[in-house]
């Protein structure tokens, strides 16, 4: 973002400035991790805080940034509003972590092509399967290198069809990868952009994982916990309710004097954030709520979406400024979504076209 001139980015960069002008960064740590070069995604994380901080001011909440527990632990935020008080903890659920290891080793090897593919060249790479064991990576990446530096680059645009698949050796699992050329600008990664065609099972484990790392840190408080999670793209709504609520079932029925089954209606199973469908016992009920950012980057807050799921196992002490963007709450035991009155895009007071223009014939 500092070395683009494209408008879209100049206008991007001066409202996180205004942002961070309202943010209390006494320590200079979240300036820090947003300045970081390191590939452990701190900036993300440092982005999704400051702008929760934002959102959360915009809302009419009172904002205190890491208060002191007694017992030594520092939340990211304490809001205040009309129904009480929470504790908001942020986490980010980066792209890398919702893939397999085996994929990803295939997918880390692919972006480190850098200086053995032309530099204004990149990848949209797509993969649907599963691999069971590690393929070779260098056959993976030969045969890549092998067609990028055989396109003429002039002939690669986002509108023009450069594409390759490439399915793994049976022996490794039934993988595909579907790759298409693309341009890439300066610095930028050979893996422009990705998607997985089986991503709501892996998604649904990483969230639960991530989820309960926030709230295992934090127990016996004085007021209810929220943790904001921000998810890389979107269309992650069952995902979302898998790793909250358990994964959706028909429970079937059979009688004994019948070889036909009957539906009992819809049930939920498996281990779940807030009930553990398999053992019949609750987890964390000091975690009021999770809400949920699909796809937040800098230059699409504009149209980023949101949903506050509330725990149903508890009493609803939630501060009500934070259903403004939408919730989801169990009703006569199924999962009800309510939309909410406004949108992150009219809470922070952005344009409909923001950020503008990038200048790519945009």
């Amino acid at each position: 973002m500092n070395r683009s001139d494209m408008p879209a980015m100049q206008t991007a960069r001066a409202e996180l400035e205004r942002w961070y002008s309202r943010f209390c960064d006494s320590d200079g740590d979240l300036r820090a991790r947003f300045r970081s070069p390191k590939k452990d995604q701190s900036h993300d994380g440092a982005f999704f805080e400051l702008f929760l901080h934002e959102l959360l001011k915009r809302l009419g909440l009172s904002v205190k940034a890491h208060p002191t527990l007694d017992v030594g632990s520092r939340p990211d935020f304490l809001v205040s509003g009309s129904a009480g008080k929470a504790y908001v903890e942020a986490t980010y659920l980066s792209q890398q972590s919702a893939v397999p290891p085996l994929e990803a080793k295939v997918l880390n090897a692919i972006d480190n092509l850098n200086g053995r593919v032309p530099a204004d060249l990149g990848l949209y790479v797509r993969f649907t399967g599963t691999l069971t064991q590690a393929p070779k990576t260098k056959c993976i990446t030969d045969r890549i290198c092998q067609w990028l530096c055989g396109l003429p680059s002039q002939a690669v645009s986002w509108e023009s069809s450069h594409t390759m698949d490439m399915p793994v050796d049976p022996k490794y699992g039934n993988w595909k990868l579907m790759l298409e050329a693309v341009p890439r600008s300066q610095g930028a990664s050979v893996i422009v952009a990705w998607e997985s065609g089986s991503k709501d099972a892996s998604i649904s484990d990483h969230l639960y994982k991530a989820v309960s790392e926030k709230a295992s840190k934090y127990k016996n408080l004085d007021h209810p916990l929220v943790v904001a999670v921000n998810i890389p793209g979107n269309g992650a709504e069952l995902a979302e309710e898998s790793a909250l609520f358990g994964q959706r079932a028909l429970r079937l029925r059979r009688s004994a004097s019948s070889v036909e089954w009957t539906s009992e209606g819809l049930i939920r199973t498996g281990k779940a954030l807030w009930f553990d469908n398999t053992k019949r016992c609750h987890h964390y009920p000091w975690l009021s709520a999770v809400m949920m950012f699909h796809n937040l980057a800098p230059w699409t807050v504009a149209n980023v979406s949101a949903c506050l799921y509330l725990n149903p196992y508890v009493d609803d002490r939630v501060p009500r400024e934070l259903r403004t963007l939408g919730y989801a709450a169990a009703v006569d035991g199924d999962l009800r979504r309510f939309k909410g009155g406004r949108s992150v895009r009219d809470v922070l007071g952005l344009s409909e076209d923001w950020p503008g223009s990038f200048g790519l014939g945009d």
